[in-house]
């Protein structure tokens, strides 16, 4: 009996590590996005003229994996993005993240994409 109460725990714990975000996390993110990084990077993902080197969200060119996209809110990219890790806590950091590759439609990319410190031509 305890090793099969040991294997639901287990089960159970297991299931919630690696539940799937939903999509109220990723209506979340968008709230914060629009509030902490639409100035730089628009509304819809697409970066304005103040933001030069920062990646068109929407395009092909860049897919940035999830663990990519909250090492880069939380840690900040050179010298312009700041880190986001004092002001944002790690659920947040994931809901802006969900909600960035959401705007993405090319998700899976391989090659020079998928690198986190690409920086699209202009």
């Amino acid at each position: 009996m305890r090793r099969l109460l040991s294997a639901v725990a287990m089960t159970a714990a297991a299931t919630l590590c690696v539940a799937p975000l939903h999509a109220e996390d990723e209506g979340v993110g968008r709230e914060i996005f629009l509030a902490r990084c639409a100035k730089c990077h628009g509304e819809n993902g697409v970066p304005r003229r103040i933001a030069k080197g920062a990646p068109n969200f929407t395009s092909a060119q860049w897919a940035g994996t999830l663990e990519q996209i909250e090492h880069s809110v939380k840690e900040g990219k050179g010298k312009d993005m700041r880190p986001f890790k004092s002001k944002l806590d790690p659920k947040q950091i994931k809901s802006v993240a969900v909600f960035v590759q959401s705007l993405n439609k090319d998700k899976e990319c391989a090659g020079p994409c998928a690198d986190p410190n690409r920086i699209e031509p202009k």
